[in-house]
């Protein structure tokens, strides 16, 4: 199911709910299995648990490696993990002015709440404590991490919320972007959550080195996956031609 229009409606953010098995958060965040007892995940942080000890295999991350059992042993040895169920996934969704904008069947404002409530609804539905930081026009929402259908109602509400709040793609807020969410980040995410941002990264483009700190400290002891929203219209320019161009006023 594809949201169309210029903005989302609640019912159907909550329709995305039938179509959440088709996320696999397990390839997502390059886990193998969220299951207790079975193979190793690579995130390297508090939301894994220990789940025993084999032989090194080509390709496995040497940062696991047990050295005691493989001096023991004489051959190199690897730890195993399995992801715990009630891990935190704490999403990150621009709503700001610069994602109300598209040139074909949805604006990016629409795309990007249509991805964060599918991504929640998997995440629900595997077992995480589903949460998020949601930008708007010059404001943000808090909602914490819980492992329960009402917090996901509500963060469903507050992402139509802004995102039906959006009017312009160019706001009175020229400081105000997907940053502000990155700094809101390190001052709520909770040790081994899996983070999901999603953006246009637009408000980045001047600011990458300001706000690489803030993500340095954000991976040191959880897991990042990031989704950049584009329309075709960013990405390749029409064909050369004479084009009507306006401001929305002249």
């Amino acid at each position: 199911m594809m949201l169309t229009g210029s903005y989302t409606q609640v019912k159907g953010l909550l329709d995305l709910r039938f179509y959440a098995d088709s996320i696999d958060l397990k390839k997502l965040s390059r886990v193998s299995s969220s299951s207790v007892g079975a193979r190793r995940s690579r995130l390297q942080s508090r939301g894994i648990e220990f789940a025993g000890v084999r032989l090194y295999q080509p390709g496995d991350d040497v940062r696991t490696i047990d050295w005691r059992v493989t001096a023991r042993k004489n051959k190199p040895h690897t730890k195993e993990f399995t992801e715990e169920r009630d891990r935190p996934l704490m999403l990150l969704l621009d709503q700001t002015p610069s994602m109300f904008f598209g040139s074909r069947a949805r604006l990016k404002s629409v795309l990007g709440a249509e991805t964060a409530a599918l991504i929640a609804w998997a995440a629900l539905n595997k077992g995480y404590r589903v949460g998020g930081i949601l930008l708007g026009d010059g404001e943000y929402a808090l909602v914490k991490p819980k492992q329960n259908r009402n917090n996901l109602l509500r963060l469903i509400h507050q992402i139509n919320s802004f995102n039906n709040q959006l009017t312009s793609p160019h706001s009175k807020h020229a400081d105000y972007g997907i940053e502000v969410g990155i700094r809101q980040l390190c001052n709520h995410v909770q040790t081994g959550s899996l983070i999901v941002i999603i953006s246009d990264f637009n408000s980045l483009l001047n600011k990458s080195k300001e706000i690489t700190k803030y993500l340095w400290k954000i991976t040191r002891h959880n897991s990042l996956l990031a989704f950049l929203i584009s329309d075709p219209l960013e990405v390749e320019l029409p064909p050369p031609a004479s084009y009507p161009v306006t401001d929305g006023e002249s």
